[in-house]
């Protein structure tokens, strides 16, 4: 369970599915979005690539216990409307005391320069 003083909003976006080629793809025009309380904090910087800068955020997510999400979601932050990719599989961590105390997702947003 996340702390009482945890206030931050971010809507988790999941894609839809559509049969294409025989089985399902995502559907990023069917979007189902929810917009939750969470506890995140980021991290940035510059990454070269190719000789090229990009510059790189990431941001770790601590969501309530049993909230839906998985690796194909996104991830929207009240403070820029861009998509955060998720890196991996959100985890949850289990608290001393026993249970799931949080969901932790990483999440990742890149951009080139121009």
């Amino acid at each position: 369970m996340l702390p009482s003083f945890a206030h931050q909003k971010v809507t988790i976006r999941t894609p839809g599915q559509t049969p294409k080629w025989g089985g399902t793809v995502e559907d990023w025009t069917q979007v189902t979005e929810e917009t939750v309380t969470c506890i995140w904090y980021s991290l940035s910087g510059i990454e070269t690539v190719n000789g090229r800068d990009i510059q790189a955020g990431a941001r770790t997510v601590f969501l309530e216990p049993g909230t839906r999400i998985n690796a194909s979601c996104r991830l929207r932050f009240p403070d820029g409307g861009r998509d955060w990719e998720i890196i991996g599989e959100p985890g949850p961590q289990e608290s001393p005391l026993g249970g799931v105390s949080n969901i932790e997702v990483l999440c990742k947003r890149w951009e080139g320069d121009q």
